[in-house]
């Protein structure tokens, strides 16, 4: 849409049936003196609606209110990358919280920050009980040891020499809920 498309039109006719109301609602507070931005759909000459954002200040001419003025940026690529995340995210969790082995992330402290449902069925742990325990309620000694070393080695090969494509398996016993223990084979 150029700016000759908007001259002399009522604004809000272009705007997409949905955000006229809460777009309104800020017009309303930036003439008051608010500074606001907000994301809408504006109709598109050639194809529908397209996501913009816009900043707005109240036009102002000796001391009277004239109307509004501000910045119009297109965003609609912005908004089709987050709604491609999205999908991507929920395929990902659906994945994630229906196959049997169990998927993990872990931060630089060896804290977990994800575990998936299935460590229930191998531990006997809910995936909050786990995010909350300590390695070493999780490892027994032998091989939180094992898995530290290899860790620490990780860490300084990736210093040197980072590839997000390298990975290594290990063998590591852990507690169980019910005071035994299971051998996992630990893909990271």
């Amino acid at each position: 849409m150029q700016p000759e498309d908007l001259l002399g039109r009522e604004f809000m006719t272009v705007i997409h049936p949905e955000d006229r109301r809460r777009l309104q609602k800020v017009h309303e507070r930036v003439i008051s003196g608010d500074l606001h931005s907000i994301e809408y759909r504006i109709r598109h000459k050639r194809h529908g609606y397209c996501w913009v954002r816009s900043f707005s200040r109240p036009l102002i001419n000796d001391s009277v209110f004239k109307g509004l003025r501000g910045v119009m940026v297109d965003i609609s690529d912005l908004k089709s990358a987050e709604a491609a995340f999205r999908e991507s995210e929920k395929r990902y969790r659906l994945l994630a919280e229906n196959v049997t082995d169990v998927i993990w992330t872990m931060d630089l402290n060896l804290r977990g920050t994800y575990i998936s449902p299935s460590i229930k069925f191998l531990r006997g742990f809910t995936p909050e009980e786990v995010l909350n325990q300590q390695l070493e309620k999780i490892l027994t000694p032998a091989s939180l040891a094992l898995a530290q070393e290899i860790f620490a080695e990780a860490q300084a090969l990736e210093k040197r020499s980072p590839d997000p494509e390298r990975s290594w398996t290990l063998e590591l016993e852990q507690f169980c809920k019910d005071g035994s223990t299971v051998w996992t084979e630990v893909r990271a």
